[in-house]
């Protein structure tokens, strides 16, 4: 008797810690999610590249497609070019998507034109980015980022993703630790279903078994792309391919494979894209939501 109470003992305490071990986990993607969305805040609604700096590792690497900022000295100036450029700057996370030591953010930026601007002063300023953040120890030690800039707004357009999730956050939720509103679903497989189609589409094929009848492609409305439907979606594709002129989503880091988040519904992509005749370009952001199984949407940074 006293060795089946030991062994009851013994089989207690082990479920205990192996069903813990999740709890951590969640635990740091929450505490990193804190610290992203501290950092976002600072940057952006508050224009404390001071406060923003706290948060940052001494080691730091930012990857920008425009700014070659590649230390936090580097970080400060650049932003403070920005602030000089756009004015009353402001902005509204979509959704967060952690896993890991990874937290992806795509927002919507709100501004205005600087008063010394001869012909449209003050004139509003929208568009939207996504930022992907590598977090250890409580301090973000790599940052990639996307965004569109252009001179004017996307606020009401199809281009306002502020219907991304079923409740669209704000800046209030930004220090709530559970600040996500992605439902919750198979990420394992919901992961596979994307690397699948991925490696269709880098074939040149598209696999439209793995997409929604109701499948809506979002991308920047520069050059009347903007939000498509897969008929369209599919017909681009097509043209694309013939033209010799698509590009493979491939990865950053060839030894490590795409880098990936998934929660949710939600599975964050980073990557590489190259031209078949102009060679690499600069590291891209998508997102794919999920439904039932198959993709619903596909935003692209």
């Amino acid at each position: 008797m006293k060795h089946l109470t030991r062994l009851l003992i013994i089989v207690v305490v082990m479920l205990t810690f192996v069903l813990a071990l999740p709890l951590v986990a969640q635990d740091e993607v929450q505490a990193n999610k804190v610290v992203v969305t501290t950092y976002l805040d600072f940057v952006y609604n508050q224009m404390d590249l001071d406060g923003a700096s706290t948060l940052l590792a001494d080691n730091v690497v930012f990857h920008d497609p425009i700014w070659d900022s590649r230390d936090i000295k580097g970080f400060v100036d650049n932003y403070r070019l920005l602030f000089d450029r756009v004015r009353d700057l402001k902005i509204t996370p979509y959704t967060l998507i952690g896993e890991g030591d990874f937290v992806a953010v795509p927002y919507l930026w709100e501004g205005s034109k600087a008063a010394e601007e001869p012909r449209a002063a003050n004139e509003p300023l929208s568009g939207n980015a996504v930022e992907f953040f590598r977090v250890l120890d409580g301090k973000i030690v790599e940052i990639w980022r996307q965004y569109e800039q252009h001179a004017f707004s996307i606020l009401g357009t199809s281009e306002d993703y502020r219907s991304m999730v079923a409740v669209p956050m704000t800046t209030g939720m930004f220090y709530a630790s559970d600040a996500n509103t992605a439902q919750t679903t198979n990420v394992d497989s919901d992961r596979r279903v994307v690397m699948s189609w991925i490696n269709t589409y880098n074939d040149g094929k598209l696999d439209a078994s793995l997409m929604q009848p109701t499948f809506l492609y979002h991308t920047c409305p520069c050059g009347d792309v903007g939000t498509v439907d897969l008929k369209t979606f599919a017909q681009n594709f097509r043209e694309t391919k013939d033209s010799g002129m698509l590009k493979q989503m491939t990865p950053i880091s060839h030894n490590l494979g795409l880098m990936m988040v998934s929660e949710g519904n939600l599975t964050a992509v980073l990557y590489d894209k190259h031209e078949a005749k102009f060679g690499s370009h600069p590291e891209a952001i998508s997102i794919f939501r999920l439904e039932d199984g198959k993709i619903a949407d596909l935003w692209e940074f």
